[in-house]
């Protein structure tokens, strides 16, 4: 049978362990990044949150246009119940 390590020794070769493993994970975070073309996913990112934009203002004016159309109409209403009281 194998003999026990010691607790000593175990947290030594744990901490070499996790060294290996932090090392490893280093290595393929670096590995990655390398690979990615920073600039371009930055400018990608903003053309997509300006086209996001673009569509909240086109939102927004066309509520505002549809409440105007709405008063206007409201008004005309109005006008023309008016009209037809005076006679």
């Amino acid at each position: 049978t194998p003999k026990p390590i010691k607790k000593k020794d175990q947290i030594e070769l744990d901490a070499e362990y996790a060294r290996k493993l932090h090392e490893e994970i280093n290595k393929d975070r670096e590995e990655i990044n390398k690979d990615v073309d920073w600039d371009a996913a930055i400018d990608h990112s903003r053309e997509e949150m300006e086209e996001e934009d673009q569509e909240v203002l086109k939102s927004i004016i066309e509520t505002l246009a549809q409440k105007a159309a709405k008063r206007r109409k409201l008004n005309e209403e109005a006008q023309e119940a008016e009209d037809l009281k005076k006679r």
